[in-house]
């Protein structure tokens, strides 16, 4: 009787270890960032670049919807999502080191003219880009053109990327906030970022 009882409970336990190994993966492919809910406005977009490759996360499982972008990322995912071959290429900036593993994207929307360094000649490859760099990266990246007709934002008129900034709208890349602004001096985050670039 002991013995039936003690291989029942091997049993359970090794069913219960089976269950719990198989149904781990199925969690993790339906989500993959533990802080991206499916009911949140960017989830499909971030879906969709982590799928192409576009877009990572960090090391502990987050993607960090709200974090401000760096110059250097939005390059490396501006590029991805071209196309554009980056083999063998090296930033010319003094402020990017050449061997290292932004400096190939840098350096190819360097070469098209995409981007552009600081007047004293460094590129600020760890400053956060503003909604509207973003817009004239996006726009000169994809060589966008109008699609109609925007009136814009109150905030954007005169503003340097108030043409860019009207090329995506006409697109339905962008949208600007409630009040009736676009901020494009505002960080971009990564969520923006993402619903951008799909």
């Amino acid at each position: 009787m002991r013995g039936r009882i003690k291989q029942a409970g091997t049993f359970l336990v090794a069913l219960v270890l089976i269950v719990t190994l198989t149904s781990a993966p199925v969690f993790a492919a339906e989500r993959k960032f533990k802080d991206v809910s499916s009911s949140s406005w960017y989830s499909g977009y971030v879906d969709n670049l982590t799928k192409k490759k576009i877009i990572n996360g960090y090391q502990d499982g987050t993607f960090r919807p709200d974090n401000n972008v760096e110059r250097q990322h939005v390059c490396a995912m501006v590029v991805r999502a071209t196309g554009m071959d980056y083999s063998g290429k090296a930033a010319n900036f003094p402020d990017v080191v050449s061997d290292s593993e932004m400096s190939p994207y840098i350096a190819v929307l360097q070469e098209k003219g995409v981007i552009n360094g600081y007047q004293n000649g460094n590129f600020g490859p760890k400053d956060s880009v503003k909604r509207g760099q973003a817009a004239i990266i996006i726009s000169r990246a994809f060589n966008l053109k109008s699609a109609g007709k925007v009136s814009g934002w109150r905030d954007t008129a005169g503003h340097s990327a108030e043409e860019q900034i009207k090329i995506l709208a006409s697109n339905g890349i962008i949208k600007g906030f409630a009040d009736g602004t676009f901020k494009p001096n505002a960080p971009v985050t990564r969520a923006q970022l993402s619903k951008m670039l799909t």
